[in-house]
């Protein structure tokens, strides 16, 4: 996501975020002027951000967490952009909406996983039986020759016992 600027270059969103670049006439997507950042002041566990016209939003780190500048700033500027901290239920229900497609597409990939194997074990059966059916067909066959053989054979025999 780039920045516009009337007066200076297209920068990368983090380059106008950085401590030095912190007062440059930005707009990102017509709602938030980044010029009007006043300075960040930085009290760890906390980060404060404070507005040209007095307004202060501040992050704290939770416990368990580790400080860091760079997110301490994200998180005043997210307040700054939804008003207060209501952000943080929008992101966890795009979150959830995420794993839910998740969740929906590793479902359908195993469903058609086991179609997949269904149909293999099925074309297996199905192989399997036309195999023992070809068997029991030669079996039959092998009888009806063997059957044949020994009745030409008896035939034989009571032809030479006749001559």
């Amino acid at each position: 996501m780039y920045l516009s600027s009337s007066d200076e270059w297209k920068l990368p969103i983090w380059a106008v975020l950085s401590e030095s670049n912190m007062k440059t006439t930005a707009v990102i997507d017509n709602r938030i002027i980044l010029n009007e950042i006043d300075r960040v002041e930085f009290y760890p566990p906390a980060t404060k951000l404070i507005l040209k016209d007095g307004r202060e939003f501040v992050s704290v780190v939770q416990d368990g967490d580790v400080f860091d500048k760079e997110r301490g700033v994200q998180e005043c500027i997210m307040q700054y952009i939804f008003g207060d901290k209501s952000y943080h239920t929008y992101i966890r229900s795009l979150i959830k909406a995420d794993e839910k497609l998740q969740n929906d597409k590793e479902k359908k990939l195993a469903e058609e996983k086991a179609a997949k194997e269904a149909q293999i074990k099925k074309e297996k059966e199905n192989r399997d039986k036309r195999i023992a059916r070809e068997r029991a067909r030669k079996e039959y066959e092998i009888e009806i020759q063997k059957e044949a053989y020994l009745r030409a054979m008896r035939e034989m025999d009571k032809g030479n016992e006749d001559c």
